[in-house]
């Protein structure tokens, strides 16, 4: 989920649209497109995204190799500095990079689509550095949105929710700025005060594990 710009790799054409792929391995380097759908979908991103989301008939599916991906707490925790409680408030608009202009016209159909997610600080659940402050709000990049009438996803990473509960295992890059370690194995549903991983290859959890089981297993 992190802004990292990805290499794009040409596997398939069909009917315009590139097909491929996906390999599981960690931190975005690989994207790569497939048109897998023409419906509305009232359920992407925030309550501004999804209402031009239900209105769009092209969703694009997205696969990604990850730099980054961790299969127990203990190497979450390692590759973390912080992990919070959070409710997703807001999911911006869609937006690509922009190109330099000698390779925008031959790129500018492969560039992936990124949003700003924006979620609130309910508690901590964890922190390497007891002492250190821990902002109320957390803008996070994540690859994928709706952009120009069209919603992009990556597989194994979905959309972020507005009105929604998560724990994030963060990283900070540099002093108030965050990402989510690992992509999505660094995410976590939460609902009824109950923890469920995004992903089934990711770290592994009890059946029922709650926040505050969760709180005392780091």
């Amino acid at each position: 989920m992190q802004q990292l710009y990805p290499q794009l790799h040409r596997r398939q054409l069909c009917g315009g649209h590139l097909l491929g792929t996906p390999m599981k391995q960690t931190m975005l380097l690989l994207v790569v497109l497939m048109l897998v759908s023409c419906a509305k979908d009232p359920t992407i991103g925030s309550a501004r995204a999804s209402s031009v989301a239900s209105k769009t008939c092209r969703r694009v599916r997205m696969h990604a190799s990850w730099a980054e991906w961790y299969r127990s707490l203990d190497e979450l925790r390692n590759a973390s500095d912080l992990a919070v409680l959070a409710n997703v408030t807001d999911v911006g608009e869609g937006y690509r990079q922009e190109l330099p202009r000698e390779k925008s016209e031959h790129l500018v159909h492969y560039t992936p689509v990124f949003s700003t997610v924006t979620v609130s600080i309910e508690s901590v659940v964890w922190q390497r550095n007891s002492k250190g402050d821990v902002p109320d709000t957390i803008r996070l990049t994540q690859t994928g949105g709706v952009f120009d009438g069209v919603a992009y996803e990556i597989g194994d990473d979905p959309l972020f929710q507005v009105g929604t509960q998560t724990v994030l295992f963060l990283k900070q890059v540099e002093p108030g700025r965050y990402r989510v370690s690992g992509g999505p194995s660094g995410r976590f549903y939460v609902e009824n005060e109950t923890v469920r991983t995004i992903v089934a290859d990711g770290v592994r959890l009890p059946p029922v594990t709650t926040v505050a089981q969760l709180t005392a297993l780091l």
